[in-house]
């Protein structure tokens, strides 16, 4: 299948000439698509020609004279529709009716385009003519697909290309000098499959679809597909550059693992080394000679017609992360979540659509995000009708695209939600539940490889947790939160990508087997096998923050203050967490948060601050939460120390006396503020943005309600400067209302 060329270079003579490969970069499926979108796609495809106007890209046997090639063959791009419905010979007018000759069967096979199961495949070639006939198919509810092939051009257009890599070659006889053998590079690859008994970097390896067989002979091995223990995935093909199987890449460097001579792999290389491999470098011909190919053909694109209504909107016009979201975008978003909750109709672009709500929040929760070409998409569909005209049924598609799937996913996760978006100048941290907005604080705190532990609570249980924010600030850790059912995927790869190098260290688990079950210390061995587990969990509440600051104590962590809150006081002690995490505030250390009964302090609390270095105690809460007795009591603790109680008429007043208290001149900086819900149920966001609130940018967190209190609108007000500097809402459950007055008082 080699494309024609009628006039070679002058230099060909002096260049080996390889046989072109199918090397399909990917294949992008488009669901549910238009009539007019994919008309306008092949137009667009079809006028796109090569710069040397001799070639037809397939190498199709009938067009060997330069002035046979037409038009339509010297496009970039095979057009290829596939449909059960019937063409006649007049509405076959704009079609290659002959798709099924040999060279381009074989090209459509080996390049992926879709066929309709029991259909016919025509190749189009002109894109006017053939409009009609796809709308008359898919009107008639044909299903029909049609499919671009990127036949394979250089940036300049060109159909072949000079290159001095060496490429991949099937059967018995290889170059050497300018091919690799894929027998080669299988059997070598085969050596480096991780067993229970040996070390290795390919986690799995497929050969022309199917699992390595020691026993099979290669020689006519095509498709090589190889997974690493780095998570990586590669896929080798004939016609490929041919790939480094000494010397490999890792995340850092290259490291060499494999001697030629020997025929083995390099002893002495642990498997924590192999798990960082992410590659291969490519080799070049002996004597970098040049090596003349045809163009390895590129993308598919698949287009599933349907006869739908698309509402085609650019993420960037919407929403992006560092700008929020625009007031058409809100209006946009805020439409789609009124029409699900409330009305039932959408307006857009002068169309009124009426939907069915719970069709509509079931689309959105099923929307997906989908990558095409570096694109991202988020695309729902639902079943709709006109709303001035009842009888005309129609499917509505919404697809908002750009290049930053971030985004994206944040639209998507605010569609989910209750609240209504506010427009402004913040930066959204939401995820689809507790466990997600997790790991995007994550990602917000650290960067790959920068986390030397991690702390894992439970979801379910904040109690537990109350105490866990000093601990991750001392380990230098984010708080993932477990589910009833264990890790998600999502959290366990997170905790790849944030720690470094977490073979022999440790990983804290801080509450009991009901709040973090026992299958989370499993999946961390499985994941990490050497990784080392420290479950920190008392009888109830009180023990484990007992046991949490003694870890603290041991480990020489601690400063002179500790702060104490009530059994029920978690607001208070997630007002409090970013302060007592504060390593640079604390010179170094951390405070301690300790969680004491209402009435009284046990004898096991008074001893270990009296036995410590603590001599400044500060009781987070009023009356409610910790009584005079209990302040009493510690202040008895050997030695004496001051007792301070910081406390407002509600937990909302609490949490802002602290910020008023502790985010001053001469205290923590304000470079910015975080915002999260404090409602009971929902602290669990605060606890897993106390770390992010005390990292290098200090910001204080303040809890939000429903409404945001006058106190607040006042503080945020009066200190509009420097909590200006970057805001942050935490959790898809923060009242639209409270993020309105925020954006008003800070002018965002």
């Amino acid at each position: 299948m080699k494309k024609q060329i009628a006039v070679l270079m002058a230099a060909a003579t002096a260049v080996t000439t390889v046989a072109p490969a199918i090397a399909t970069a990917a294949v992008n499926e488009h669901s549910e698509v238009s009539v007019a979108t994919v008309n306008a796609k092949i137009k667009e495809a079809l006028d796109k020609k090569f710069k040397s106007e001799v070639n037809e890209g397939i190498g199709k046997d009938d067009f060997k004279k330069t002035d046979d090639v037409k038009d339509y063959q010297k496009s970039q791009y095979l057009v290829v529709l596939s449909t059960k419905g019937t063409v006649t010979d007049n509405e076959a007018n704009g079609l290659l009716t002959d798709a099924d000759k040999k060279a381009y069967n074989d090209f459509i096979n080996d390049s992926e385009a879709k066929k309709v199961t029991g259909g016919k495949e025509y190749v189009v070639t002109d894109a006017a003519k053939v409009s009609g006939l796809i709308e008359k198919l898919v009107l008639s509810g044909d299903e029909t697909v049609v499919s671009i092939i990127d036949k394979g051009a250089t940036k300049d257009g060109e159909a072949v290309e000079i290159i001095t890599d060496k490429l991949v070659k099937s059967g018995s006889k290889v170059d050497e000098k300018t091919q690799q053998s894929s027998k080669k590079i299988v059997e070598v690859l085969a050596k480096f499959i991780k067993t229970d008994k040996k070390a290795g970097f390919v986690d799995e390896l497929k050969v022309d679809e199917k699992a390595y067989d020691a026993s099979k002979d290669y020689t006519d091995a095509k498709k090589i597909e190889v997974k690493l223990t780095s998570g990586k995935e590669i896929k080798i093909k004939e016609g490929d550059k041919a790939i480094d199987l000494e010397t490999v890449m890792t995340d850092k460097t290259e490291l060499k693992i494999y001697d030629a001579e020997s025929k083995n792999p390099v002893e002495g290389v642990d498997q924590s080394v192999y798990d960082k491999i992410t590659g291969f470098k490519n080799l070049a011909t002996d004597d970098d000679k040049k090596v003349q190919r045809d163009v390895a053909t590129g993308d598919v694109e698949v287009y599933t017609l349907d006869d739908v209504d698309t509402k085609e909107v650019k993420i960037e016009d919407i929403f992006t992360k560092d700008g929020g979201y625009t007031e058409a975008g809100a209006d946009f978003i805020n439409k789609i979540k009124t029409a699900r909750d409330k009305t039932g109709i959408f307006n857009h672009a002068g169309t009124s659509y009426k939907v069915d709500q719970t069709a509509l929040k079931n689309a959105l929760k099923a929307a997906k995000i989908v990558e095409r070409n570096g694109q991202f998409a988020l695309e729902f569909v639902v079943a709709a009708k006109d709303a001035n005209d009842e009888l005309r049924d129609v499917k509505l598609k919404i697809s908002m695209s750009g290049k930053n799937a971030v985004d994206l996913q944040t639209v998507k996760d605010d569609l989910n939600t209750d609240e209504e978006v506010v427009v402004g100048k913040f930066v959204k941290l939401i995820g689809a539940d507790r466990y997600a907005t997790a790991i995007k604080v994550s990602e917000e705190t650290f960067e790959d490889k920068k986390a030397d532990s991690v702390v894992i609570v439970g979801g379910a249980s904040v109690i537990d947790g109350l105490s866990a924010a000093p601990l991750a600030s001392a380990k230098n850790a984010p708080i993932l939160l477990a589910g009833k059912k264990g890790l998600s995927a999502d959290t366990l790869n997170e905790i790849e990508r944030v720690c470094d190098k977490l073979y022999n260290k440790t990983v804290y688990i801080v509450g009991g087997q009901d709040s973090v079950t026992k299958d989370v210390e499993k999946q961390l061995k499985d994941k990490f096998p050497s990784v080392v587990i420290n479950r920190i969990a008392g009888s109830d509440r009180y023990d484990t923050s007992l046991k949490i600051a003694k870890r603290l104590k041991d480990d020489k962590s601690i400063s002179n203050r500790a702060f104490a809150v009530g059994g029920k006081g978690a607001p208070d002690a997630m007002s409090i967490a970013p302060v007592a995490a504060d390593r640079a505030y604390n010179k170094g250390k951390v405070n301690p948060i300790i969680v004491v009964p209402k009435d009284a302090v046990s004898k096991d609390v008074r001893d270990y601050l009296g036995n410590s270095s603590i001599n400044d105690i500060v009781a987070l809460g009023g009356e409610s939460t910790i009584s005079t007795q209990a302040l009493k009591d510690l202040r008895a603790i050997a030695g004496g120390a001051s007792i301070e109680r910081v406390y407002g008429e509600s937990r909302y007043a609490t949490n802002l006396a602290i910020l008023k208290k502790y985010y001053s001149a001469s205290g923590i900086k304000k470079n910015g503020l975080i915002v999260a819900s404090g409602a009971e149920d929902k602290l669990v966001d605060a606890q897993t943005a106390s770390i992010f609130a005390a990292g290098k940018e200090t910001r204080p967190i303040m809890l939000a309600g429903n409404k945001a209190t006058d106190d607040q609108a006042d503080y945020l007000k009066n200190n509009k400067k420097d909590l200006a500097k970057k805001v942050y809402q935490v959790g898809g459950v923060v009242s639209a209302d409270v993020m309105k007055t925020v954006v008003e008082k800070l002018g965002l």
